[in-house]
Order: structure tokens, then C-alpha cells, then sequence
């Protein structure tokens, strides 16, 4: 019998067993079921909006619970916005030594690799990892190339991220995530994989992930950084407009400088990419990250110096000549702190000189004055005679009327501007924060839309108070930003 001769009661009774997405669509196809599916839309909204935490901290849920549950019952799954994955879960049940010792039976590990058989057709083998030099023999991945075989690798072996790879199916509604990089290797792989396959449009409605906005990755030791890949491939999936980072380091492993062609048009939605304590090689790191994004909003970048990575710089006039390159059109706030975490050769490795004149829409900028200072690049400098903070050598100062104008690099849109650092003039040769804050008594028509109510520049002198050009709020530092709050609380080391 043809559902549209049913009675509304049983219409209604068969509406009740699909999941949200299908009651609405179904809703979509005609006035009738429309008005039939108004009670169940309104309890699925309802469910939704209250939004369920999957929190895995301290062992108190077990993805394996869970996964048991969904494969019982997948309306257990619709309703899970958030997926919590801190450095205190249980990673592996097959550590002897971890802190979670309970662990499935031989029956629930049947169950999960028949529904990871049930996933083959969607992932097929693959050549992506092929000859790519990353950690898998640490990890006992042997066939990274084969997704399903590797969720059973992976769930024979113990881990936690196989059974990750098929819950994650059953999570339609995800909108956040939340991940610590410990005993993740077969995760990052899946995530990867799962952005390959968003690349053919026959496969979206079927993947996972569709409705997840923010991801957040961070690493769980001291010392170095999770791998850039994280961010590349959670950024190639079309739902994600946020992605966060703290203490990632270097350049990407899965992915090299051609896999975004120049005449390629950039697919991700990522409006903002935020930073905390990282270090990124940035040409075959950051520029990666960059190159796939189509329409950049907020970028916000500090530094994590060499306890994040022994051979990357922070090199802050190469980050911003790719935010110029790759975010020109649409970047609309930025915000960079290199920090002083231990040494850091960006003085050695960086390019002299960067402007900021190219961005279009660039209304916010929030960066150290250094950064933006050009840097000196004659050779018969001695040292005594060069200054750290600036490009000039004493000797020179003394005939100099003019001090460097930070506005002539600046871009026309720009609205607000805060900044800090130290400033050359306390052996009383060039006082270079007397004549900076003359200019900006000035209006410059380089920067027609900055005022002083919207300016902050502050003037570091250890011993000193603060002496500070305008009179707009000095913003919160990176550290302090609600996103790390929000996102990165109970994560990382």
C-alpha cells in the first residue's frame, strides 16, 4: 500500500522512526506531510537544540559503550552535537598499564568489525598514503591505504579510534570536536580520508561529519606539535567554517604544495582559523592550510617558539605575504603574537619586509610592532651600532628627522589597529616613540578610516608604566581569547 493512503495516524507513526534530517525532507515534499510532521519536527528541534556532550574524559564514557548503543539503537546518535575527546580517555583498552581497564567482549568486537564491513563500499582502497613518510610503523598501521581494513587493525589492536571511525557515522548532527592527539594515528588517517571523499559530490550525503562546524585539534605532550594535517583535512570538509590549533608545528606530512593547483578555486568554508602557541614551517605548512580556503575572515596566529618545533620559525612577514597571497579578498581581522617561548630565528629565516597594503577588507589588526618593522639587512652593521627593535644604526639616527611610518604599510580599510613593543630612544640619541606618537597625532591618508578611539599602541619599557598612543581598550591577549576557554579546556598536556 502506497504510504500517502494511510491514515494520518499511521503516517505519523512511520514519520516517528526517522532521524531529523529525513522527518525534514520528508516535511519538504508536500503540504500534507508537512503539517503530519509538524509535532515531530518540533521534538527533534527541541533535542537538538539542547545539544548532547559526548564527554569521553576520565573513562567516564567509553566510545565502545556507545558505539554498542547506536548500533542497537541509532537514534541514540542523532542528538550528540559534541564530541569531547580529552588526553584522560581511554585510548587503548589494551594497555596494561592505562588507567581504564575495562574493555569489550569478544562478541562487541565481532559487532564493530561487521559495521565496519558495512563501510566499504563508501571507502574503497586507495593510493593517498602511498609512499608518504609519516609515523605509521610506530603505530602498527599497515595498509593506511585501506580504510576499513585499518578500523579493524586498529580495533584488534585496541585502540580507540577505530571504534571512533564507525561512531562517527552515526553522529549526524556533530557540530563540534574536540581532540587531543594521543593514540590518534588511525583517527587522523580517517579525517583525511573522509575530505578525500567529500571531493565527489555523489558520496557527500552519505558521509559523516556533514553538519560539523568547529573542530579543534591540540597535542597532548610538552614538547613539539600535532601535525598540520589535522587542520588541512578537517578544513576540506565543506560544513567546517572553524578550526583551532594548539601547539601544532611544522609542515604537512599528507599533503604537499600541488594538491591545491594555482587555477583550482579553493572549496573550504573555513571563515576562521585560530592558532594558540604554534609553529608552522610556513611554506609547506601554513601556506598549505591557506591555499584550500576560500573566504578567510579571522586568522589569529601565536607563536610556541622551539619547545613546538626545533626547526620551524614563526617568520611573521612570510605568514602575512600568504595571508596577503591566499586571504586578501576576504581576511577581515588579524591578530599575531610571536611570543617569547625560548629562541627563535625568524630575524635570520624571515623576509625583510612585508606590507599589509593588498588586504581589501581588513578592518581589525592586533599584532606585535616588531612584526611589522622592517628589519635590517645591510652588512657592515656592527654591533653595537645596530638596534634590535629597529633597522637604523646609531650613527644614522643621529641625521634622521623622520621616524618609519607603520601606516604606509598598513591597508586602506583598516578601523582599528593595537599593537605593542619596545621602541628605540632611551640612550637619548632618537627617541622613536616621541616622533611615532607625533605621526599619529596626524592623520594619514594611507589609513583614512583609523581614529584615534580605535587605536591602541603601547609602549613596553621594563621599570616603566606603559605609555600608550590612543585611546581605545587594550584587547585580551591570545591566551584569554573565549575560544580557548570553550574549546581547549582539559585538552593538551
Amino acid at each position: 500500500m502506497a504510504l500517502s493512503a494511510l491514515p494520518a495516524e499511521l503516517k505519523l507513526s512511520t514519520i516517528q522512526y526517522l532521524d531529523p534530517e529525513s522527518a525534514f525532507r520528508f516535511a519538504m515534499t508536500c503540504k500534507e506531510y508537512a503539517t503530519i510532521c509538524r509535532s515531530v519536527l518540533k521534538a527533534h528541534g527541541q533535542q537538538l537544540s539542547q545539544g548532547r556532550i559526548l564527554d569521553t574524559t576520565w573513562g567516564d564514557t567509553l566510545l565502545w559503550g556507545v558505539l554498542k548503543e547506536v548500533l542497537d539503537d541509532p537514534s541514540v546518535g542523532w542528538y550528540i552535537r559534541e564530541l569531547n575527546l580529552p588526553p584522560t580517555r581511554q585510548v587503548s583498552w589494551a594497555d596494561e598499564h592505562g588507567p581504564i581497564q575495562v574493555t569489550p567482549s569478544k562478541e562487541d568486537k565481532r559487532l564493530f568489525r561487521q559495521a565496519a564491513q558495512r563501510l566499504q563500499d563508501l571507502y574503497t582502497p586507495t593510493t593517498r598514503f602511498t609512499g608518504i613518510q609519516t609515523r605509521y610503523p610506530f603505530e602498527n598501521i599497515t595498509v593506511p591505504n585501506d580504510m576499513v581494513t585499518t578500523i579493524e587493525e586498529r580495533i584488534s589492536q585496541g585502540f580507540e579510534d577505530g571504534i571512533l571511525a564507525i561512531l562517527l557515522h552515526y553522529l549526524p548532527f556533530l557540530h563540534t570536536i574536540r581532540i587531543t592527539d594521543s593514540g590518534t594515528a588511525g583517527l587522523q588517517i580517517f579525517v583525511r580520508r573522509i575530505a578525500d571523499e567529500y571531493q565527489k559530490p555523489d558520496r557527500s550525503p552519505h558521509l559523516p561529519l556533514r553538519h560539523l562546524k568547529t573542530a579543534a585539534v591540540a597535542h597532548w605532550d610538552t614538547e613539539m606539535g600535532c601535525d598540520p594535517d589535522w587542520a588541512v583535512s578537517f578544513c576540506d570538509i565543506p560544513s567546517v567554517t572553524t578550526f583551532a590549533a594548539q601547539s601544532m608545528a611544522d609542515g604537512s606530512g599528507f599533503v604537499t604544495k600541488d594538491h591545491y593547483p594555482n587555477d583550482q578555486i579553493p572549496t573550504s568554508n573555513v571563515t576562521e582559523l585560530f592558532f594558540c602557541n604554534c609553529q608552522f614551517d610556513v611554506e609547506y605548512g601554513l601556506a598549505i592550510i591557506l591555499a584550500g580556503i576560500n573566504n578567510l575572515k579571522k586568522f589569529t596566529y601565536s607563536g610556541g617558539g622551539c619547545t613546538v618545533s626545533d626547526s620551524s620559525c614563526y617568520n611573521p612577514k612570510m605568514v602575512i605575504r600568504e595571508l596577503v597571497k591566499y586571504a586578501a579578498h576576504s581576511l577581515e581581522e588579524l591578530v599575531m603574537d610571536q611570543g617569547d617561548i625560548g629562541q627563535d630565528l625568524s630575524n635570520e629565516t624571515d623576509i625583510p619586509t612585508v606590507s599589509l597594503r593588498g588586504f581589501r577588507k581588513l578592518r581589525i589588526l592586533n599584532i606585535e610592532y616588531k612584526l611589522l618593522r622592517p628589519m635590517d639587512t645591510s652588512d657592515d652593521v656592527s654591533d653595537e651600532g645596530s638596534l634590535e627593535e629597529g633597522f637604523y644604526t646609531v650613527e644614522e639616527n643621529k641625521s634622521i628627522d623622520d621616524a618609519w611610518d607603520v601606516r604606509t604599510i598598513l591597508p586602506e580599510s583598516l578601523e582599528e589597529f593595537y599593537s605593542y613593543g619596545e621602541f628605540d630612544g632611551d640612550d637619548g640619541l632618537y627617541d622613536e616613540w616621541d616622533q611615532v606618537k607625533d605621526l599619529f597625532n596626524t592623520p594619514s591618508p594611507m589609513v583614512p578610516n583609523l581614529r584615534l578611539e580605535k587605536t591602541c599602541v603601547r609602549r613596553q619599557r621594563p621599570g616603566y608604566s606603559e605609555d600608550v598612543i590612543g585611546t581605545a581598550e587594550e584587547p585580551n591577549a591570545i591566551w584569554a581569547s573565549p575560544l580557548v576557554a570553550s574549546l581547549f579546556e582539559g585538552h593538551g598536556y
